[in-house]
């Protein structure tokens, strides 16, 4: 079973700047445990628990990066200092697609922010909650296969 893929919406959402603050900062997310070296790596910026981590038209910023060594590294450019949680997705045939299997089990990698992952379905906002400072942040995200 397919459902359009967040993915999709990491280009879009990237191709849009955020609205222009005083205090942008840098965050480069390493995503690391990536099975193999296909496709693509997509990773998106929440501002609150509204949408995170299915709902990628509410993301407020995207980055994406071809995978490397079983690694990539997304980089958020311009964004605001604040409090974020990062949804990442390995799409690893490259078809824009989020692949899931029976009940909507992923079958292509995902992950989150401080490693966050959720009982029975996805991590909650909170969990994955992220402070960006003025600054900017490094922080490293590693890639679970559920299937």
């Amino acid at each position: 079973m397919k459902y359009a893929l967040p993915i999709v919406c990491v280009w879009l959402v990237a191709a849009f700047p955020i609205a222009a603050q005083t205090r942008a900062a840098r965050l480069v997310v390493e995503v690391t445990g990536l099975r193999n070296d296909g496709g693509r790596v997509g990773c998106l910026a929440f501002a609150s628990r509204d949408g995170f981590p299915t709902q990628p038209a509410r993301a407020v910023a995207g980055a994406g990066a071809a995978p490397s060594s079983r690694r990539a590294t997304c980089v958020f450019e311009n964004l605001p200092a604040g409090t974020y949680a990062i949804a990442v997705h390995h799409d690893e045939d490259g078809d824009g697609v989020f692949d899931t299997g029976i009940f909507g089990i992923p079958l292509e990698g995902v992950g989150a922010s401080r490693d966050a992952h959720g009982t029975m379905g996805p991590p909650s906002f909170d969990d994955a909650r992220i402070d960006v400072p003025a600054g900017g942040t490094h922080i490293t995200v590693h890639i679970s296969y559920p299937m």
